[in-house]
C-alpha cells in the first residue's frame, strides 16, 4: 500500500490517503467507494527524493456525478 498526500491548490490535506498502487494522471480515486464521497482527478504526481510517499496534485469534485459531467472520458462517451 502507498501513502499519498493530497495536494488541492497548493495546500496539503492533513489526513493523507492510502492506495493499492500510485496513480496516474488523469485517473480518478476517492477516497471511499461511495458514489456521494468526494472524488478527485489527479493532475500531477510529485514524488519527493528521500521520503516513500507521493504528493497527488487533484482537482476536487463533490461527488461522482460532478465528476463524471465534468470530465471527458470518465464513465461517459463525450
Amino acid at each position: 500500500m502507498i501513502t499519498c498526500h493530497i495536494v488541492i491548490e497548493g495546500h496539503t490535506e492533513p489526513v493523507p490517503m492510502i492506495l493499492p498502487t500510485i496513480p496516474s494522471i488523469g485517473s480518478v480515486i476517492a477516497r471511499s467507494s461511495d458514489p456521494k464521497s468526494e472524488h478527485y482527478l489527479v493532475k500531477c504526481v510529485e514524488y519527493v527524493h528521500g521520503h516513500d510517499t507521493v504528493n497527488l496534485h487533484i482537482q476536487a469534485f463533490p461527488n461522482q456525478i460532478s465528476a463524471v459531467n465534468a470530465i471527458d472520458g470518465f464513465r461517459n462517451n463525450r
